[in-house]
């Protein structure tokens, strides 16, 4: 990978590229926006870790214009599929983008991704081995590019392949052999991680269902909001969780202690993580940020993949795979959901 990114940018296939790297102060690779060629051999494009969403990165970089020269970007199948759900809400753009993504094996926790690697370990080939990677990684039921990227690597194959003529067309220029896509090897890894998903998702099933249910898995929260500022498509610059709507005066804590005797503070954590639920889920993509985000280790990615399913199954849409299925947020249809009358 790293000989492909070098090419691309030493024969002016593109001006730049965004890829994980090495930091100067840290062993966890971060997105590093490179201009220099040299400076390619810090990346570290198949890191099993993932401390932000290069979806969200991507939005930064194209939000406000698409950039004048072409970039090429790194991603893993999760954030594509992320960076898909945020062009369709004008939040990103594709413009003068090459994606390159890649059959992923999953990865670590930020914690455990810095235990491997100060044991000397392979992260790479412990994440493929499925040792250790993250459980919102062994159920990931989309873990290669489904759509819209240019550029794909398999590991089984050790070699890349086109997902479009632009694609392939780069991979021609540098002299890099275009394989053809394992269709048959993908079904099966996929099959294999979607038992592994249903399994947590009846267990899932049974925590949360009902009102008590949910509240006690999720009454360790401390209303820090992390998992909303990770979340890749928890985009708005006026979050109504950060509003002056629970800016409250000391008498309503005392009419809350009036009427019930006493109020759990902080308040409002249920109605914070219900209306994430009801806003986000019909885009949720499974990537399991918020999960990470959380100090008090909730494992809120297996709730809102439960609840995202439902809801998405519901309007028939899946996240992240077309630019030409509209989010059913930002459209009204008369007919839609009929058994609710």
């Amino acid at each position: 990978m790293k000989e492909l990114l070098k090419g691309l940018l030493e024969k002016n296939i593109v001006a730049a590229v965004l890829v994980p790297a090495k930091t100067t102060y840290g062993k966890v690779p971060f997105p590093l926006f490179i201009k220099n060629p040299e400076l390619v051999e810090d990346a570290d494009p198949f890191a099993p870790v993932m401390p932000v969403s290069m979806a969200t990165q991507v939005s930064k970089l194209t939000r406000l214009a698409s950039p004048d020269e072409p970039v090429a970007v790194v991603m893993k199948p999760c954030e594509l599929r992320a960076l898909v759900e945020l062009v369709k809400f004008r939040q990103a753009g594709l413009e003068n983008l090459l994606i390159i993504s890649f059959e992923c094996p999953g990865v670590f926790t930020i914690e455990d991704y810095i235990n491997v690697v100060e044991k000397g370990e392979n992260p790479i080939e412990l994440a493929k081995a499925k040792d250790g990677i993250r459980r919102a990684c062994r159920g990931c039921l989309y873990p290669y590019p489904y759509a819209h990227f240019d550029i794909a690597y398999s590991f089984a194959q050790d070699g890349f392949y086109a997902g479009t003529e632009k694609g392939r067309n780069a991979l021609e220029s540098l002299g890099i052999e275009v394989k053809e896509r394992d269709e048959e090897a993908i079904r099966k890894e996929t099959e294999e991680r979607r038992k592994f998903w249903e399994e947590v998702r009846k267990k899932t099933r049974e925590e949360v269902y009902g009102l008590e249910n949910l509240m006690s898995f999720l009454s360790r929260c401390v209303g820090c909001h992390n998992c909303k500022d990770l979340c890749p498509i928890c985009y708005c610059k006026e979050c109504f969780w950060e509003s002056p709507v629970f800016d409250y005066r000391p008498d309503s804590f005392f009419d809350w202690g009036n009427k019930k005797g006493g109020v759990r503070m902080p308040t409002d954590i249920f109605f914070y993580h219900v209306g994430r639920l009801t806003h986000m889920s019909l885009s949720c993509v499974g990537c399991g940020l918020c999960e990470d985000a959380c100090p008090q280790d909730i494992e809120l990615q297996r709730l809102f993949l439960h609840v995202a399913l439902n809801t998405q199954a519901a309007f028939e849409y899946t996240p992240g795979l077309s630019l030409e299925d509209v989010p059913p947020l930002t459209t009204f249809k008369e007919d839609e959901i009929p058994e609710l009358g």
